[in-house]
């Protein structure tokens, strides 16, 4: 994760790192763990999952019908305000329904928000996506 010392930007690296391993692991624990206890995550086509439980179930969920693969974070841009750093960006990856033939390819375009916490370490606050394949 991060420390107190390090930059919030390079925090932030180490976080969409950290992301991108979980999502092709199919690590729920990891990927969750990424967010602040009251981060909020708006995946397309869901209700917001308010707070770091509902963001674990959902990842849970996510990793026991599909697979995931390839998937990668491109950001396009960011913006530092104090603590806190805005990121927008592109996704890609392909998700493997559990028995299906064949992956679905999905991507589309993102906004995170980072944040140092109280405790000096770095989670995401607010996670907003769209284009998963269905979607």
């Amino acid at each position: 994760m991060s420390t107190p010392s390090m930059t919030l930007a390079d925090a932030v690296e180490g976080i969409r790192r950290q992301h991108v391993a979980a999502l092709n692991a199919g690590d729920a624990d990891a990927a969750a763990a990424l967010f602040a206890a009251d981060g909020i995550s708006l995946p397309p086509g869901q209700p917001p999952l308010e707070g770091v439980a509902a963001i674990y179930a959902w990842f849970t969920g996510l990793f026991a019908t599909i697979d995931v693969k390839g998937f990668e974070i491109q950001p396009a841009g960011v913006q530092i305000f104090g603590d806190a750093l805005i990121e927008h960006g592109t996704w890609k990856g392909s998700f493997k329904p559990k028995g299906a033939p064949a992956p679905l390819d999905g991507g589309g375009a993102y906004v995170t928000v980072y944040a140092r916490l109280a405790d000096g370490s770095v989670r995401i606050i607010r996670d907003i996506f769209h284009g998963l394949p269905g979607q």
